[in-house]
């Protein structure tokens, strides 16, 4: 019988696919060196930290926990299981430094009591029919292009980026979700600092659920914070039926101006008027973007200028506003927090010799 258990306990870990979960004790759960109470603590994860299970080692464990103002006692059972964790430094610049990307992460493994871990699919928020939009894609046309989409039998030319999202190749009608983890956030400080990592914020958890149609978000926008319970709804409205719809214009200018900064390029149009297709002048055209999202499409033809050109152009969605990654807070931003951009698109530029303007 010694000898048995003695086979027993020397099974070496189980592995197995590996499964995210977070941290469900608003104590922290501590990290130790080995599978043991007794074993040095190395780290203490906070409330809501995403952990990874690496392996388990069978080793059960059964903790009675009191909860401090109410005063309950539970009975939590479990085992102890290796993880891997991870944290997050953004390295402030020193002075004349430039830095591309100054967040960094960096893994860490130990062990844990799973019994005060929790699965990461939040079924009081995310519903059975919501569809996870990492499993989407989309599809992304670089500025200065235009080509034709056809899908579902609709052959009307589309610019499209990454404000569609699709499933199957189909623009996806439906609720989709996303849920963000936030790892303990650290600021490095090589200016006024003497190097040492000291903590900002985290961990943190956000589930984003939105509503899509033929591809494009409209409709309600969840923002929600499940370890406080916080729900943020807000409505986006967007109308989609004139999308890609072609019209015409007749444009006319003298000159145009072109400086380029270091993060951009700025576009001066002298002397230009707008017309429809019957020779009547246009006086409310929205020309300011109109000129900045197209340049590439006419403005280097030195054959232009001073000529009526009959510009075919269309309304699309091209890009969202605003710049992914983080703001000054290091907090994440998030593709449903902005909406995309609607623009007026050329497709084709036809110079037209004998145009009669109407007095």
């Amino acid at each position: 019988m010694k000898k048995l258990l003695l086979v027993l306990l020397l099974v070496p870990l189980v592995s197995f696919g590996q499964m995210d979960y977070y941290v469900s004790a608003k104590g922290g759960l501590n990290v130790r060196e080995a599978p043991n109470s007794k074993a040095k603590k190395v780290a203490t994860l906070l409330y809501g930290q995403k952990v990874t299970i690496e392996s388990k080692t069978g080793i059960k464990l059964t903790i009675n926990d009191t909860d401090k103002k109410t005063g309950i006692t539970k009975v939590i059972e479990g085992e102890w299981i290796k993880i891997e964790y991870s944290k997050s430094f953004f390295n402030e610049p020193g002075e004349g430094e430039i830095t591309e990307d100054p967040l960094s992460k960096k893994k860490y493994n130990g062990y844990v009591f799973d019994g005060f871990l929790e699965e990461t699919s939040f079924p009081k928020y995310i519903k059975e029919n919501y569809v996870n939009l990492n499993s989407m894609d989309n599809l992304y046309v670089p500025k200065g292009e235009t080509r034709n989409f056809t899908f579902k039998g609709d052959n009307k030319p589309k610019r499209l980026t990454n404000c569609y999202k699709y499933k199957s190749g189909i623009p996806f009608s439906g609720i989709a979700y996303d849920i963000v983890f936030s790892d303990q956030l650290f600021k490095i400080d090589n200016i006024y600092g003497d190097g040492s990592p000291k903590y900002i914020d985290g961990p943190g958890i956000n589930i984003y659920v939105a509503d899509f149609k033929n591809g494009i978000m409209t409709g309600k926008v969840k923002r929600i914070n499940p370890l406080e319970e916080i729900e943020k709804e807000t409505l986006k409205i967007i109308e989609s039926e004139s999308l890609g719809i072609e019209k015409e214009i007749i444009v006319k200018y003298i000159s145009v101006e072109i400086e380029y900064g270091d993060l951009d390029e700025y576009i001066e149009v002298n002397g230009s008027v707008f017309f429809d297709i019957n020779g009547n002048s246009i006086t409310d055209f929205p020309s300011f973007n109109f000129w900045v999202n197209n340049g590439e499409a006419f403005f280097f033809n030195k054959g232009y200028e001073n000529k009526f050109l009959k510009i075919t152009y269309f309304s699309e969605y091209i890009e969202p506003k605003g710049e992914y990654g983080y703001e000054y807070t290091f907090k994440p931003i998030h593709f449903f927090d902005f909406d995309c951009n609607l623009n007026d698109i050329v497709k084709k530029v036809e110079i037209i010799e004998n145009f009669n303007v109407k007095p």
